[in-house]
């Protein structure tokens, strides 16, 4: 893979090899070809995107000094926010390259900072990056951007954010000229369509990969038995909450690591606290968008 060796280096200090998205995407993105990355979640999409990208802002910053940001990283979820900036922090930090994160938490001392020393790469929210043109200092910092990575691009095609990124996309050509652009996401149904929202009338290419999976959808219906009558009585809950807890343990227990999806964030706490609250040791923690770092 012809990516700068400290790159290469630190890759290959976590990673065995590069895998296959990664070897499609990566010689396409090093071309300086606008690309759009298909592959299903957890497929090392981040790092096919994100990699040939500090190999370029290397260069860069070899041949130049310039204050301003160079890559942005745009995902619809603040909570995906902090993992990426958790998880690109180290390649980041062991690269010289600064990176920050902003979006609607981002306490004010920190975006009075960014203000001052603008990170060459940033995390932000579709909503966030619209607020980046309105800042007197914040814009001027815009018009050094080579790169716009645009991650769960399936998440917003269907939704207004991802009419108001397209046109953002647009006028950020205003201020940076051309920049080379970058998308990634699940297995979509047209390609192409998904390309030119992003792409607009210019060239790019798709790099493609799917490894088809088994699962084991299993449909479940309480089946109250005595032992939840009687923890119901010592807990205060109903049966049926008794008997989704234990299966959820159950799972847990059999599995070691699990995720739990529910449908609120009101539910995903009162699930865990109710669970601290019957097994106060046992290692279950809760995770979504508005809980701090």
């Amino acid at each position: 893979m012809n990516l700068n060796k400290k790159i290469l280096d630190l890759f290959y200090s976590k990673f065995d090899d590069f895998n296959e998205i990664q070897k499609i995407a990566i010689p396409k993105i090093l071309s300086g070809k606008n690309t759009l990355i298909v592959a299903p979640t957890g497929a090392g999409k981040t790092e096919a995107a994100v990699l040939p990208v500090f190999h370029k802002i290397l260069e860069i910053k070899e041949k130049e000094s310039i204050k301003g940001i160079l890559a942005i990283y745009i995902t619809p979820l603040r909570a995906l926010n902090r993992d990426l900036l958790d998880r690109l922090y180290w390649w980041c930090d062991n690269l010289g390259i600064n990176i920050a994160i902003r979006h609607g938490d981002t306490p004010q001392s920190e975006r009075q900072r960014q203000t001052k020393k603008p990170p060459e790469f940033l995390i932000t929210t579709p909503e966030t990056f619209q607020i980046l043109f309105i800042g007197k200092k914040l814009k001027e910092y815009l018009k050094t951007v080579r790169f716009v990575i645009i991650d769960e691009l399936h998440e917003l095609l269907d939704d207004k954010r991802g009419v108001q990124l397209s046109l953002g996309l647009e006028r950020l050509v205003n201020f940076s000229g051309e920049f080379q652009r970058i998308s990634l996401s699940a297995t979509i149904g047209d390609l192409d369509l998904a390309a030119k929202f992003i792409f607009g009338y210019r060239d790019y290419d798709i790099a493609y990969w799917y490894a088809g999976k088994k699962y084991d959808i299993e449909v479940l219906y309480p089946n109250i038995s005595e032992i939840d009558y009687k923890l119901s009585k010592e807990l205060g809950w109903s049966p049926k909450v008794i008997w989704s807890l234990r299966k959820i343990k159950e799972i847990l227990d059999k599995y070691k690591s699990a995720i739990i999806f529910v449908n609120t964030r009101e539910m995903a706490e009162l699930l865990v606290s109710r669970f601290k609250k019957w097994i106060p040791d046992y290692p279950i923690e809760i995770h979504h968008s508005s809980l701090s770092r």
